[in-house]
């Protein structure tokens, strides 16, 4: 009894320390035991961090198509120089609409990468370092203090390859009401990084029933023949013709970084608009 009480009180000081118990203190100073995934977005947990990722593509097709607002995730093997221009002018540094824009994603050696560039309308501006993945958009400042009736974006922004390259994706507008942020369905974990996706939700536009697939492809710095980054599918959904959620009381992983995840789309005729949402887990090697 005394070894199995000595084995309890260690099991619970190493989960402590860890910092996994999520143990904070009420105003009286009593103990409260919180919800993990709560304590991993506060920062309390070690080497844990959360990602929320969500993307749409309207009028998606009779083929397989990246849920992305863009309809594109490029996927190059080595960085690429990017650029930035909006549809309006009014997206200009001192002009009513964003006037700093920023990316998120992977740098050349895989890392996370931040950066952020003041806009110029119509003119591209270069960002200043090379990326190999952007996974997200939005604007760091606006000349507009939004509200319900106006945003805080002008155009539609595209960020692309430096010199009117390929699209790597879009701050969208809607009936002129611009979101501010992007809509890509998809993720690469970095190196030194393991994912967990805890569940996901699907938006379908009703009566179009379309396919949705959940992808992965780790190992995406193998860039010498034969790739073992081998895409795989993780989850098929058949017609689907009502939003769903699923929820894995087994995350689905790992997913060992570099390792691109996200959620593909198509319907068997016609088009259909689609929109996803997943929560991944983050952890720190």
């Amino acid at each position: 009894m005394k070894r199995l009480s000595a084995f309890i009180l260690l099991f619970a000081f190493a989960f402590s320390a860890y910092g996994q118990t999520g143990e904070e203190r009420d105003a009286a100073g009593n103990g409260i035991r919180s919800d993990f995934y709560l304590e991993i977005i506060k920062g309390d947990v070690r080497d844990h961090s959360h990602v929320d990722k969500f993307g749409a593509a309207n009028d998606v097709g009779t083929a397989w198509t990246i849920v992305s607002s863009s309809k594109t995730y490029q996927t190059p093997t080595t960085a690429q120089a990017l650029e930035l221009v909006s549809a309006s002018a009014d997206d200009s540094l001192g002009g009513s609409g964003i006037n700093n824009l920023c990316v998120e994603g992977l740098g050349s050696g895989w890392q996370p990468l931040t950066q952020c560039k003041d806009t110029d309308g119509t003119s591209a501006v270069a960002f200043d370092s090379s990326m190999v993945r952007l996974f997200r958009i939005y604007g760091g400042s606006s000349g507009s203090y939004a509200t319900t009736a106006g945003s805080s974006q002008a155009g539609i922004i595209t960020v692309r390859g430096s010199g009117g390259g390929v699209t790597w994706g879009t701050l969208n507008t809607e009936s002129s009401f611009g979101f501010g942020q992007s809509l890509i369905g998809a993720y690469t974990v970095p190196r030194g990084y393991t994912a967990y996706v805890s569940g996901y939700h699907v938006d379908v536009e009703g009566t179009k029933s379309p396919d949705v697939a959940f992808f992965k492809r780790c190992n995406a710095d193998d860039a010498v023949t034969p790739y073992t980054g081998v895409m795989r599918l993780q989850a098929l959904h058949r017609g689907a013709d009502e939003s769903f959620d699923v929820a894995h009381q087994i995350p689905l992983g790992p997913f060992p970084g570099p390792c691109d995840i996200g959620f593909f789309s198509k319907v068997p005729s016609g088009t259909a608009d689609v929109s996803v949402q997943f929560e991944i887990v983050l952890v720190k090697e």
